[in-house]
Formats: structure tokens, sequence, C-alpha cells
């Protein structure tokens, strides 16, 4: 796991300067490396041979890779290959050259890893972004004439851009809670697609699909469904336990994360379970699924655990550290109590981090998706002259703020647009409030949305509701990928996801999604993982990662009222940087009215933060909490 900022096209000198902007990304060994037309700038997290030598990158003969991320079945890997092959060091990534030099980009499939890598191939003159299946680890660019620069994390590409922010998407990253792939809320930085390699030659970008996964209608019956899960969950999970350095997992109280440390439990010594307890949240979520779970398995398991407690006088502390943390506006409240947990397994010399993400995208979908499993492929289309006219009639008809029509609205949109009800189904229903801006974020969905239906329509060569969470791989996923990504390695660990091994994704996505839900969502994954979890944790509502924000600032003495004048106070940005719709329905009271949870707001009070710290680069003290920024 590491850091990368570089440029293609050049010898560009300043790249070497960034070496601070991502030093978290690699606190253990950094250098500028440069060749004829490139530069690079590596900073090293070391995880698999911890020795100097280890350092990348790698060459063989014409073939460099630089790589940010694990290579997980590197052994099998240098072990088939070592008659042809002889590593030098126990390093994950060695082998990569040369399996590119033998196998072009056909290398990629046979790597089971999360990984972003570039690959200069100096004979060809041919200069490669790969990004892994899934998105797990991030990669940024953006075009300068005749250069290329490429960057872990948007902040490294400061150096050779000026920031400046894109209205639409940062109102989109307002409006879904997420950000979408491939787009980010600056102007001209795009990512590289999961499952893409970006070759730049010639001053121009080709995008290539290597990864097409390998889905095909399942009809076995359950124990050999079973037997395959597991299977391939015991493979996935003992590959993410490859690791020179100490492991723990954060733990919630539902049934991904518990999965995943049952086997782990048993198969590493000394595993450490990270578990964030937020006072108030049952009252948000109506069920204690997060208070009591996650100790009582511990104990029953007799595995190791540390507890934190993420509570207002928490992140009023550390809120405005957060929001400087992240190079784009923290889209949820969850984000907060990854940071949180991360900073613990900081402090306990921990750097590797098992998640449970990817659980509900393999296993049968969230259930404030589930209805777009109803609605046919045609109503996503893009080029429909007819639909087009019914969505402009929605819009103009339903798009209000009364209640009653939101409700219309939302029903209709489900299947008139169901691109953009995707997309929106994490939302907080900001778009009724920002009528000015709404009809080009929904242009910009569909435009967006259009890509994902083509890759989905490729991999599936049977009709299948599984394809709705196909494209999460590039909605939610990919925005809580990113954010995984930014929580744990702002603290230089890195976190590793075993429900999101490809063998076992696609395994899961070739499963009928009838089959899955058959006796109501997620009904096949609980029925197997009951072979090994307790009742109480199968039987466990769904909670979801969020904090309790409407009932801290409620029971804050005065803290309702301050928010409220910041946000008046502060009106100018949302105008200038979202819409003028939205200013006016905050300085009138609309919102305060229907903002019951204060999702909302408090987002909105976040990203004027963000924009102040990012943009403006205003400096605030260190030791500055939350209120007393608000109340400057």
């Amino acid at each position: 796991m590491c850091g990368f900022v570089g440029c293609f096209g050049e010898v560009d000198e300043r790249v070497k300067n960034t070496k601070n902007l991502i030093f978290h990304r690699g606190p253990d060994q950094q250098k500028f490396f440069k060749g004829d037309n490139w530069s690079i700038q590596f900073n090293r997290l070391s995880i698999i041979d911890l020795s100097e030598d280890a350092m990348q990158p790698f060459t063989h003969k014409d073939i460099t890779i630089f790589i940010n991320g694990e290579i997980y079945n590197y052994i099998e890997l240098r072990d088939r290959y070592s008659k042809e092959f002889r590593c030098k060091t126990s390093s994950d990534v060695e082998i990569l050259p040369f399996l590119y030099k033998k196998y072009g980009l056909d290398f990629l499939n046979l790597i089971n890893g999360m990984f972003s890598l570039v690959i200069i191939d100096k004979n060809k003159n041919k200069f490669f972004m790969v990004r892994d299946r899934f998105g797990k680890k991030p990669l940024f660019y953006f075009l300068q004439k005749d250069k290329l620069y490429f960057s872990s994390e948007i902040k490294g590409l400061e150096n050779f851009i000026n920031l400046k922010i894109n209205k639409d998407n940062l109102a989109l990253n307002l409006i879904a809670n997420l950000n979408i792939e491939p787009l980010t809320v600056f102007e001209d930085i795009e990512s590289v697609l999961p499952g893409f390699a970006y070759e730049y030659n010639n001053k121009k970008i080709y995008k290539i699909r290597w990864y097409k996964p390998k889905i095909q209608k399942l009809n076995e019956n359950y124990d050999l469904i079973e037997k395959k899960f597991y299977e391939l969950s015991n493979s996935s999970i003992n590959y993410r336990l490859r690791s020179d350095v100490p492991i723990g997992i954060f733990l919630s109280g539902g049934l991904d994360s518990n999965h995943i440390l049952n086997i782990a439990n048993k198969n590493y010594k000394n595993l450490l379970a990270l578990i964030c307890e937020i006072p108030g949240k049952e009252k948000m979520s109506n069920n204690n699924t997060d208070v009591v779970n996650q100790e009582k398995i511990c104990k029953q398991i007799n595995c190791k655990y540390k507890k934190i407690t993420l509570d207002f006088n928490f992140l009023n502390k550390n809120l405005m550290k957060m929001i400087s943390d992240y190079d784009v506006p923290i889209p949820g409240t969850g984000h907060f109590m990854f940071n949180a947990l991360s900073e613990e397994a900081k402090k306990n010399n921990l750097k590797v981090i098992l998640i449970g993400g990817g659980g509900d995208e393999i296993s049968g979908g969230y259930p404030w998706q589930n209805k777009l499993n109803y609605v046919p492929n045609f109503f996503y289309r893009n080029n429909n002259m007819f639909l087009n006219f019914l969505r402009f009639i929605l819009q103009k008809v339903f798009h209000n703020k009364n209640f009653f029509t939101m409700k219309i609205f939302k029903f209709l949109q489900l299947f008139l647009d169901p691109a953009v009800y995707h997309v929106e189904s994490h939302g907080s229903n900001a778009s009724f409030f920002m009528k000015d801006v709404y009809f080009n974020i929904q242009k910009k969905i569909r435009n967006t949305y259009s890509q994902y239906l083509k890759l989905s329509e490729s991999t599936f060569n049977f009709s299948d509701k599984n394809t709705v969470d196909f494209r999460n791989i590039f909605i939610t996923l990919a925005s809580q990928n990113y954010f995984f990504d930014q929580s744990t390695m702002i603290n230089s660990i890195e976190n590793r996801s075993p429900l999101l091994d490809y063998r076992l994704v696609e395994f899961m996505l070739s499963i009928p999604e009838t089959k899955k839900n058959k006796k109501g969502l997620r009904y096949l994954y609980k029925k197997m993982l009951s072979k090994n979890l307790p009742k109480f944790i199968i039987n466990s509502n769904k909670s979801g990662p969020n904090l309790p924000i409407a009932h801290w600032i409620k029971t804050q003495e005065d803290l309702e009222r301050k928010i409220k004048n910041y946000l008046v106070q502060n009106i100018s940005y949302v105008k200038r940087y979202l819409s003028n719709d939205l200013a006016s329905n905050l300085t009138n009271g609309i919102i305060e009215k229907s903002d019951n949870k204060f999702i909302l707001r408090f987002r909105l009070v976040c990203i004027i933060l963000w924009i102040k710290i990012k943009i403006e680069k205003k400096t605030y003290d260190k030791k500055i909490s939350f209120v007393e920024a608000i109340c400057e």
C-alpha cells in the first residue's frame, strides 16, 4: 500500500515536491524517479517484505511498474512462473513487470488484489494507468496540453492545476450523498474507472476495459451454493491475512464484518477487533444492532477488542481536522466513524484493517434500491425522445417542495427515470430545494449512468436483477471505497475488503436475484451465514454506519441556533457553489421545517467549512472545535 504522484509526457521536477502532500500514504520510504519523458514521486507504506529492497518501482527489461495496493495471490504467481522468473525479494509486486512483458495487459486477469498502478513500457513508448476491478484503490488524473498528471489523491495534483469547483458535480454530491465514477467535484479532474486501463499515447488517452466479469447464471441447489460460498470466503479472507505487519478488523454488529471475523479469528492469531460505540445511535436506527452485538460476539469467540466512543464531544473536537483531511466533501457521517476507528488502529500499531465493504452488493442489495429490480432496462435509456418528454413533464408538475407531490415524484421517477432514481437513492431529497440546477444534474447523471448500463448489459448474458447491484460498483461501492481509503490512509493504514474478492463477487452475482432474495432481502446470504453465526447477529436489523446528528444537535445548548446563523451568514457560498434556490430555501425557513434529521443542514455546514479550507486556503487553529469554528 502506497501512494504516488506523476507526470507522463515530460520530466517535471515539481513532482518531487509532492512528497509531503501524500506523505501519510507512504511514511516508510520516499523517493523521486524519472525517465526520458516521465517523472514519479513514490511514497511507500511497507506491508509485505519490510526491507528496503522491496521499495518500488520494480523493473523487468524495459518494463517498469509502480503500484498502490496489494497483490494477494503473489505467492502462487511466483511459484507458477519460478522457472521463467526468479524473484530477488519477497515483495508482492516484483513479479508484475515480468507478467506484463509476457502477457501484456492480459496479465491483470491473473491478479487477485486491490490496486491502482502505472506501467511504463519504454520500448513501445506507452504509458498506462490501471485501476482494480472494483475501485478499491483511487487514481485521479488530468490532461494539460501535451502532459498527463496523475495521483493517488487529488491533493497530490495541487502543484499542477488550480483546483476549481465544478458546481454541477458538487451539487450532485450533495443531492446523491456520494461521488459517482468517474466524476470529481473539481473541474478537469477525473478518476480512472474501476476495471479499466487508460493508455496514454501520442498525447491522447485511450480507455481499455480490461476486467470483464465471468458471470453465468447458476442453477445449482442450495448445498452446492453454500459449499462454494464458504470455499471462496475462506480463500478470500486467508489471502487478505497475508501481511508482515499486525492486522485488525473494524467490527459492526451486522452480518458482513461478523462473517469475516468468524473466519479470520480462527486463522490469524492476535486479531484485534475495533468497535465504535455511538451514544444515541439506537434512537436514530430504532435498533441496537451496533450497540450490543460487537462486544457480545467478541466475548463469545474469545477475540480481543478495543472500543472507542464517538459522541458529540469527540465530533466537536475532531470534526475540523476530519474535514481538512478529505479531498472532497464527506457525503455521509459514517465516514467520521471510519476516520475515528483508523486513528485508534494507528494507536494500536495496526497497519492493515479488514472491513465488510461490498456485502450488500453481493448478497441482495440495499432495501431502498430494491424497487429498481422491477424496472425494465428500457426505462433506463437516455436517448428516447418520448421518455425524455415524460421526464420533463414529471419535473415541471411534481418536482416541488410539497410533501405529497414529493412522494408522487419519487414514485413516478422510479419508472420514468430510474437511472437518476438509482443515483439519488442514498440521498436526502435535497433536489426538491434546488430546482434551478436540478435539470443539469439529471442530465449529467443520465449521461454518466449510460456507461454503467452498457457495462452491465455486456456483462450479463441473462436477464437478472443483479444488474442493479453490478452498477453499484460505479455508484455506491465506488464512493464507499474512496472514502474508506481516505479515512484509513490518512492514518497510514491499509484497509482490505474480503467480500470484494472478484471470484466471490462473480459467484454471488451469478446467483439469480430471485433466489438470493426468495424470502426477503438477503435471504440466501443470511441462511448461509446462520451456519456459523449466532442468531442475535443473523436476526439483527440493518443499522448502517451513521451518526445521530439531529439528536446530538438538539441536546446541545443553543447549537441549532448557531448552525442556523452560520448558514445565513455564509449563504453566499451556497449561492456561488451550489444553488440560488437552495440559498433561498435556507433563508426562508422551508428547509428547516422538512430537514428533521438535520442531514441537509449539517452537510451544508461541512461543505462550507471544506470550501474555506480547501479552496480559499483559510487556516484555522489546529485545536479549534466545530462549534468554535462556526461561531467565529
